[in-house]
């Protein structure tokens, strides 16, 4: 069985943001949630978005702090894979973005 450990989303001043949560898996998986919906995996360095990544302007919001907090630490990584989901992509190799 596989233990998960649940966060919510902070954000950039450390405040917690309700029904906006981390997953953490003891395999290494890093998961973002927005209220009862899945948005994001972050698994063996690819970041791979749900259709859902960008719901709403706030849902946008939380899902590229997730990116940059978690997978990426700068705004201009977080524009590129932003312009290439908004294309359609949804699986992300850091490699390509750092």
């Amino acid at each position: 069985m596989m233990k998960m450990k649940v966060k919510n989303l902070e954000n950039a001043n450390s405040r917690i943001i309700p029904n906006q949560f981390v997953i953490y898996g003891n395999d290494g998986t890093i998961n973002f949630q927005s209220y009862q919906t899945f948005i994001a995996e972050i698994k063996n360095h690819k970041l791979t978005l749900t259709d859902s990544f960008d719901y709403s302007n706030t849902t946008s919001r939380h899902t590229k702090n997730f990116i940059k907090n978690f997978y990426i630490c700068n705004d201009e990584s977080v524009n590129k894979i932003w312009k290439d989901a908004k294309k359609g992509k949804r699986v992300f190799n850091y490699s390509d973005y750092r």
